[in-house]
């Protein structure tokens, strides 16, 4: 259907398009009614071609398990494998406060212990030989069960690898703890059930379950493998986090960081959370029905390749979010569906980011949702018969749109909106924003949607080049709805006979 409409000529649509705008605003006025007393608060005015220059995207080949190989640490360094008290400082700090060390020692039956990694490259098999059963065990053939937390301590490395099994006991109160490098390659970390003698399946969000955290400084290299069943709903234990250390809980300052690729994440509380983390890459991964998040970066990482991934069935909310100064960060060629809520979300002042070549379709929310995040641009992305917009743009100027198919959406294809958020519950000095919005489009097709091609709230900016509103059979999904239904007669002729572009702003 498409390269049928790319075929035909802009005149031939200029007219199709006349024949609706008649056919809505003389013959059918009931269908579309027209107040002649209202003033419309819009100005539509000819300006030169809108262009701009496009992001690239980062060369994605180096990415894979020979790579990571290569990464692993090499030489003789003697290991180092006990079992220590778990203390509240350093990389155990978050995990020992309050109840939480009441927990732990409540499933230990004693003080919590930990098994510490300090020295050497380490793996399962070594743990377990250094381990008593009651601690940790090769329950079968290169499978294994962690019943307390394991610690990768500075200058550590666990590996895991060659289809190796590691299974944390939820009655055990085991997680995965990283502040040196942690590697899973063709490998498998579940949290596991004893007592159900399987996965530790979602329940609820504040019953316990194993997790894995990397801390600032640290890296971690997944690669082929399959996690499932992590992360409940407590600070830093969603399920595969990547987070930063606070200045007075340790003096080490770097990003976490590492790589995530061509693997598969099931039942994870989120999918993937990362917090002040730089140069993370995920790329060909699949996230399947995650709790809260498939992936969602948060406050002040930058510079994230999220990539060629698969992400589906999200059961709460979005399938890939960034939140909070999530900027200078590549989302591209991924596709996301069947989420609860949107299939992309910027939230937040993440500025600078790439949306480009993703396929966004059978959301519960929107295709794409920018929330107070200026400065992004979305380039070539098919956006399918999601239940809300095609593209929903609020609070956010700077807004660049290219050569997007948004087709079929349970509401506009695209809306911009400027909308006051005190009283919201929002705080507004964690989260400052301005309430204008501004939004460019070139060539984007906004076909069939629901309440037409655009839907502009008072006082947002849309300029428009080369942009195609498709007439269908069901004319009103043609019509510019609302305030811009007066203008649209204008709006259509510099677009489609004069092949010019249009700037519709607030008188």
């Amino acid at each position: 259907m498409i390269k049928i409409i790319n075929r035909l000529s802009k005149r031939a649509w200029f007219v199709g398009c006349l024949i609706t705008i008649t056919f809505l605003l003389v013959g059918h006025a009931e269908a579309s009614p027209v107040n002649k007393n209202a003033t419309t608060g819009y100005k539509v005015t000819v300006i030169p071609p809108i262009e701009w220059k496009k992001s690239s995207i980062p060369d994605t080949s180096g990415y894979n398990i020979k790579a990571i190989r290569l990464k692993i640490p090499t030489g003789k360094v003697a290991q180092a494998i006990t079992l220590k008290r778990i203390t509240r400082k350093g990389a155990l700090r978050d995990f020992s406060r309050g109840e939480r060390l009441l927990e732990w020692a409540k499933r230990q039956d004693s003080f919590p212990k930990v098994i510490s990694v300090s020295q050497g490259v380490v793996s399962l098999a070594d743990i377990a030989r250094a381990m008593k059963k009651k601690h940790f065990e090769e329950i079968s053939k290169d499978t294994y069960i962690s019943r307390i937390p394991i610690l990768i301590e500075k200058g550590a490395t666990l590996l895991i690898d060659n289809n190796e099994e590691l299974r944390l006991s939820q009655e055990g109160g085991s997680f995965l703890v990283n502040d040196g490098m942690f590697f899973a390659l063709n490998s498998r970390l579940i949290g596991w059930s004893e007592a159900k003698k399987s996965n530790a399946k979602y329940v609820k969000d504040n019953e316990f379950r194993p997790f894995y955290t990397s801390w600032g400084g640290s890296k971690t290299y997944i690669s082929e493998s399959y996690i499932e069943s992590l992360g409940y709903f407590k600070s830093k234990s969603y399920g595969i986090t990547f987070t930063q250390y606070k200045e007075k809980d340790h003096g080490q300052l770097q990003p976490p960081s590492g790589w995530i690729i061509n693997s598969t994440f099931v039942d994870l509380y989120y999918g993937f959370y990362c917090y002040e983390a730089k140069d993370v890459v995920l790329f060909g991964n699949t996230y399947i029905d995650n709790i809260l998040y498939g992936i969602d970066p948060h406050d002040r990482s930058s510079r994230l390749l999220i990539a060629n991934n698969h992400v589906y069935g999200t059961k709460k909310k979005h399938g890939i979010i960034v939140s909070r100064e999530v900027n200078d960060s590549w989302i591209v060629n991924n596709k996301s569906h069947n989420n609860k809520l949107s299939g992309i979300v910027l939230d937040r002042d993440s500025q600078r980011n790439l949306i480009a070549n993703n396929h966004l379709y059978d959301n519960g929310g929107d295709g794409i949702t920018l929330y107070e995040s200026s400065n992004n641009q979305i380039l070539n992305n098919l956006i399918v018969n999601n239940e809300r917009q095609g593209i929903r743009v609020r609070n956010s100027i700077n807004i660049n749109l290219k050569e997007n198919t948004v087709i079929q959406n349970g509401a506009a294809g695209v809306f911009a909106q400027v909308k006051d958020l005190s009283g919201t519950g929002r705080n507004l000095l964690l989260d400052p924003y301005q309430a204008s919005t501004s939004v460019s489009s070139i060539g984007d097709k906004l076909i069939s949607n629901n309440s037409g091609p655009i839907q502009l709230s008072a006082t947002a900016i849309f300029r428009l080049y080369s942009t195609e509103f498709i007439k269908t059979a069901d004319s009103k999904k043609l019509s510019l709805q609302g305030s811009l239904n007066q203008h649209m007669h204008n709006i259509l002729d510099i677009l489609y006979r004069q092949e010019l572009a249009v700037s519709i702003e607030p008188k």
